[in-house]
């Protein structure tokens, strides 16, 4: 990233922080300053702001995907599995990549097969 680019992020997450200040009840601005967050590299940061979007919006699909996305980066698989699992079931039939987000949960099974945990 450079140093440009890591200006622009931030300025975004300052934006976002202080719409979230006047209106805290918009799912939009919650994921994307979860996006933002991603950029700069704030992934648990992105993990709560994700997690508030679909607090407010129980079916937003795009947030389950960034989700799991942010947590799959995080080492979490296990949670990432079940936000892209969510993700496919919102998604309305026309999920981003089909094909690749139920390639990512089947390696997030395989790898949590050996906990013989529920997805």
């Amino acid at each position: 990233m450079t140093p440009s680019t890591q200006f622009w992020d931030e300025l975004a997450i300052e934006s976002y922080k202080a719409i979230l200040k006047k209106r805290a009840d918009h799912p939009l601005i919650h994921h994307n300053l979860g996006l933002a967050y991603i950029r700069v590299n704030k992934i648990n940061k992105a993990i709560r702001s994700f997690q508030r979007a679909i607090k407010l919006d129980k079916e937003y699909a795009d947030a389950y995907y960034h989700l799991g996305n942010a947590y799959q980066t995080a080492g979490k698989a296990l949670e990432a599995a079940r936000s892209f699992k969510k993700y496919l079931k919102f998604s309305k039939g026309a999920p981003k990549d089909p094909p690749v987000v139920e390639n990512l949960l089947e390696n997030l099974y395989a790898m949590n097969e050996t906990e013989n945990t529920d997805l």
